[in-house]
């Protein structure tokens, strides 16, 4: 399970994500970001981080975030390395 932002986010997708997540032990569940909004103009809306614990609460499982850090040293440092590794 890949969450990612995704504007039709809905509950037969939370259904069937927690649904996976749950039959399917080993089944990876991966998230982009945990940010919790998006400024958009002189908005904040509504960002990944919302999908990732509606997903999480509802399967009982936790993601891993393949993406940029919310707090430094937290997940997603594996990325940025892996890139420099990569490109130098």
């Amino acid at each position: 399970v890949m969450v990612g932002v995704d504007p039709a986010f809905s509950y037969t997708k939370l259904a069937l994500a927690s649904k996976y997540l749950q039959q399917t032990p080993d089944c990876l569940f991966v998230c982009t970001n945990r940010d919790a909004a998006d400024r958009v103009g002189s908005l904040l809306m509504p960002g990944t981080g919302p999908m990732v614990l509606a997903i999480e609460e509802a399967s009982g499982r936790q993601a891993f975030n393949v993406g940029k850090q919310r707090v430094e040293g937290t997940a997603g440092r594996w990325l940025l390395e892996f890139l420099q590794h990569k490109h130098g």
